[in-house]
């Protein structure tokens, strides 16, 4: 099936907040919590006032060979790293948790779009060099989130009693779940057998979720140059120390967001609430809970542990991967160890991601340019014939289900005649209305409740029209109600609810170049694949 690519305004999907449909509108209210928006002169002037060590390119590179010393990886992926140590080298960044089996497809459109955009950057400044990078958030320890995928309307749930950082449990309680899904796979086809056997090498082969993160990212998207970076290292971490040790001993972070955060709300709703502190603290596959400051002590929460200043500034040199930032701290972490200057982030992302300039400006760390990260939908061949036979078009796909059926009723030839004669009668209604007037007052308001009386009737007419012809068409409406649980499943976007596989099977390993053809690095509008 050859895949034609159409696109949409974000704003005209309904799916997108107001900040996100201002923030593709370029309004003047975001302009205080950005850099400026995505453009060839912001990206320019980003480069020009990007200031990152030769010291902290040894240290990223020294960590980036480190990580993928078990892995096979391209020529592309290669020459990538070893380009970071020079200074012309530019990072392209997106992040997002390791969820397993990659979780939703949006996990793959940032990735490709991270891989687009610094393509197209390339294009741009022949001069420079760009990587794509993905950062992956290792320390979070949301496993219900990180641990969900949807396939074929089942929902498959990780079941790990593991603690701490979800990026360093280990994949083995993975294996059953792996067996489950087995059954989708017709390993007689050659690229589903390779899929297949990816999943299985990841999950097995890896001894950690982040470690098997890695590895699919680096098999299925690695031949066009993506690196994979996890900030859980001692050295990086060792990079962000000043800020780390701020945090502890003045909390800057809550008092500077939360003035943010009420300029934003005079027009947003917010998007992550600081705390007081903003870190966790943390040991290798045991705990990752939140440090507070009570009584001028430093406690673990959910943990009998507590430190006095003197301790936990004399942990935080001898052991900083201990420390764990949150969505507060985690934005400045990233672009501390990266010489970066592009984020790609979804709505909620962007959203979170404003809140903290002004934090960013307070540590002198240069706040990158943000990029809505592409979003798409997929319809298939058999859906798509269904759409056209309906006569509907793609911004009709999106109004609510009841809508598309009063459209597609107006639109039957019975109702249209209907209304017609519909039009007529209440024209005859209004002519004697005027005529009874010429008369008297009283008859004229008796030719008025006469009027109502009938044009009553008609309405409770054309109600058992409409009930009968969707009676008659039956396979009609349920067809609309069919291809919207099909395209917006448990009514969200396709990319925020399905999972890659479902698309592996109809497009095969073809689907990541079908990605990086369609998508756009500086492409602001919803792309539909049909």
């Amino acid at each position: 099936m050859k895949l034609t690519k159409h696109t949409l305004k974000i704003a005209d999907t309904g799916f997108y907040s107001s900040l996100v449909n201002d923030y593709v509108r370029r309004d003047e209210k975001i302009k205080p919590f950005i850099t400026d928006f995505p453009s060839t002169n912001s990206l320019q002037k980003a480069m020009e006032e990007k200031q990152f060590s030769q010291e902290k390119r040894k240290v990223l590179v020294e960590v980036l060979k480190r990580q993928y010393a078990q892995l096979r990886v391209s020529t592309l992926v290669q020459q990538n790293i070893e380009s970071l140590l020079e200074e012309k080298t530019f990072t392209i960044c997106t992040a997002h948790q390791p969820s397993i089996f990659t979780g939703c497809l949006y996990f793959i459109y940032k990735i490709v779009h991270a891989i687009k955009l610094s393509q197209e950057c390339k294009a741009l400044f022949p001069s420079k060099h760009f990587v794509p990078v993905f950062f992956i958030g290792s320390e979070d320890n949301d496993v219900e989130e990180i641990g969900t995928f949807n396939l074929y309307g089942t929902k498959y749930q990780w079941e790990s009693n593991q603690q701490g950082s979800c990026g360093e449990m280990d994949t083995a309680s993975l294996l059953p779940m792996l067996e489950e899904i087995k059954q989708y796979f017709n390993t007689t086809i050659e690229d589903e057998q390779e899929l297949l056997a990816i999943f299985q090498s990841a999950y097995q082969s890896n001894r950690n979720l982040t470690d098997a993160t890695r590895y699919l990212v680096n098999e299925l998207m690695g031949r066009f140059g993506i690196v994979c970076i996890d900030g859980n290292e001692a050295q990086l971490k060792s990079l962000y120390k000043d800020v780390l040790k701020d945090e502890l001993l003045h909390q800057q972070s809550f008092k500077i967001v939360s003035k943010t955060i009420e300029q934003l709300s005079l027009h947003y709703h917010g998007q992550a609430k600081p705390r007081e502190l903003n870190l966790f603290h943390k040991k290798y596959n045991l705990y990752r809970e939140r440090i507070e400051l009570v009584d001028g002590k430093y406690k673990v929460i959910n943990k009998n542990i507590e430190f006095s200043a003197q301790e936990i500034l004399a942990e935080l040199d001898q052991h900083p991967e201990h420390f764990s930032p949150n969505v507060i701290l985690r934005p400045m972490y990233q672009e501390t160890i990266l010489p970066n200057i592009a984020f790609i982030g979804g709505g909620g992302e962007l959203a979170y991601w404003m809140q903290l300039k002004d934090l960013f400006k307070h540590y002198s760390i240069q706040f990158p340019i943000l990029f809505l990260r592409n979003s798409l939908m997929f319809i298939d061949e058999k859906t798509s014939i269904q759409i056209e036979k309906l006569g509907l078009t793609l911004e009709q796909l999106f109004m609510p289900t009841h809508e598309i059926h009063h459209l597609l009723l107006a639109q039957n030839n019975v109702i249209q005649q209907l209304e017609t004669f519909e039009k007529n009668i209440v024209q005859q209604f209004n002519e004697m209305v005027q005529l009874s007037a010429t008369v008297s007052v009283p008859l004229e308001e008796s030719v008025k409740a006469h009027r109502q009386k009938n044009l009553n009737i008609v309405n409770r007419i054309h109600e058992k029209f409409a009930s009968h012809i969707k009676r008659k068409e039956v396979d009609i409406y349920s067809n609309v109600a069919s291809i919207k649980d099909n395209l917006f499943p448990n009514h969200s976007l396709q990319e925020r609810h399905d999972n890659v596989i479902s698309l592996y099977k109809l497009y095969g390993k073809n689907l990541f170049d079908i990605l990086l053809e369609n998508e756009e690095g500086f492409g602001e509008e919803f792309i539909v694949m049909m």
